[in-house]
């Protein structure tokens, strides 16, 4: 179930978060590229991940509880690439409740990686998301 993030106090002074009709508006600075905060959200957020915890002994065991197959319950994003089609595990499904403690942590967790981003330049060493298989990352041989 989807649900609305509703913290129960406001962002630190300052911050470059604020709290917008159930959800949280975040200016990035202008070298924070929106896919890369959201591998560092991801990151940040692991532990919260569903389709990892109904993989996990955990998720196993409350499934098994609840008399449910784990399988039922992972999520999954669709690619389609002409007539092929292919799904990958989604990352984008988190435990937390909307409201408290957790979306107070959702709250810091955003300030935070803006906050170590902006005060940690000699961390903001060009990363690539670029894919091997695409071709990145592989010797150029021109032809002879």
């Amino acid at each position: 179930m989807l649900q609305h993030i509703l913290p129960p106090s406001a962002p630190l002074r300052g911050s470059p978060v604020m709290l917008a009709e159930r959800s949280l508006a975040i200016r990035l600075p202008d070298e924070l590229s929106v896919r890369e905060f959201d591998k560092r959200l991801h990151h940040r957020m692991r532990n919260a991940a569903l389709n990892p915890w109904l993989a996990s002994p955990a998720g196993q065991a409350h499934c098994a509880l609840l008399g449910i197959a784990p399988e039922q319950f992972m999520r999954a994003t669709g690619y389609g690439f002409g007539e092929t089609k292919r799904a990958s595990a989604a990352q984008e499904f988190y435990f937390f409740r909307p409201k408290g403690r957790d979306a107070e942590r959702l709250l810091r967790i955003v300030e935070l990686i803006i906050h170590d981003h902006v005060a940690n330049p000699q961390r903001r060493a060009a990363k690539s998301w670029k894919s091997r298989g695409q071709g990145f990352g592989q010797a150029f041989h021109p032809a002879a």
